[in-house]
């Protein structure tokens, strides 16, 4: 309900506040990609980026050229979500969710009421991870004593596909981060079903691009296709690499000591980072 919420309220305010942005700073790939990335984070989700965009392209008032920037940066810029939901901190989101509901009772009109439903919002899936975090422990006991899920995971294939699936389904890449971070901290599903995941939760996201780009102009779902194929490379590439990706992962763990469930939420940033640093300069 919370990303549901999250997603309608980001889309009511992109008409009038993300477009000004992306029209502003798009003259070239560096710029736009600060644009997308600076968005997406602020956002907490590439697609009302994605749909805004699509719309300047198919009116005419963005070049497909301008688009590419974007498309890497909103890609980057989602991986914030991940830190916030891999650190969930314990009481901030009863804070998050109380100052958001003030806000919705005092305020109904204006930026300030989008402001008080994005907080509600956010508030709301904290609260809705920690219920799963409590139930997980059941839940890991249920899956070992059948050891159907171990077998499913035996083959990053398996969890790849229903990773696009889910994600395409849900149009919410932050729903999938979220549980898989929630699966891996219980031991659930081990780094290189979380990779596989991972890659496949961005080739999902494309759907809503495409979707968004059905019946527009040519610009346009060019556009969408170059997101759909942008994220398929890096998830062809992340697949063939998944073992030297794997250990590039844990060095990066152990050199900085940082705790190991920071493995899913690492995972997405260095993913989308490295697909960024070398597709910017072919641009």
């Amino acid at each position: 309900m919370g990303i549901q919420n999250l997603s309608k309220t980001l889309l009511k305010i992109g008409e009038k506040h993300i477009k000004p942005v992306l029209l502003k700073y798009t003259k070239n790939t560096v710029t736009s990609f600060f644009s997308g990335f600076s968005l997406s984070i602020l956002l907490q989700g590439s697609t009302p980026v994605m749909l805004c965009t699509i719309s300047l392209i198919n009116s005419g008032m963005m070049s497909f050229y301008s688009s590419l920037g974007i498309i890497y940066g909103a890609n980057l810029g989602t991986t914030f979500s991940a830190i916030l939901l891999t650190c969930n901190p314990q009481y901030l989101k009863y804070i998050v969710l109380a100052a958001g509901l003030l806000m919705k009772c005092f305020i109904r009109k204006g930026n300030l009421a989008y402001i008080g439903d994005v907080l509600i919002s956010i508030g709301l899936i904290f609260i809705g991870i920690s219920v799963l975090n409590l139930s997980m422990p059941i839940f890991r006991a249920q899956l070992m004593q059948s050891n159907r899920f171990a077998r499913y995971g035996e083959h990053v294939s398996r969890p790849f596909s229903l990773s696009v699936f889910v994600t395409a389904v849900t149009h919410s890449s932050a729903a999938v981060t979220a549980l898989t971070i929630l699966l891996f901290k219980e031991g659930i599903v081990g780094k290189a079903a979380v990779i596989a995941i991972i890659l496949g939760s961005n080739l999902g996201t494309c759907i809503t691009a495409q979707i968004a780009s059905y019946n527009t102009g040519r610009e346009a779902v060019k556009m969408a296709w170059a997101h759909t194929l942008y994220n398929l490379a890096g998830s062809i590439v992340g697949l063939l690499l998944l073992t030297q990706l794997n250990n590039l992962l844990d060095w990066l763990i152990n050199r900085f000591n940082w705790s190991s469930d920071l493995f899913p939420a690492l995972c997405h940033i260095i993913i989308n980072l490295i697909s960024a640093i070398v597709f910017i300069p072919l641009t």
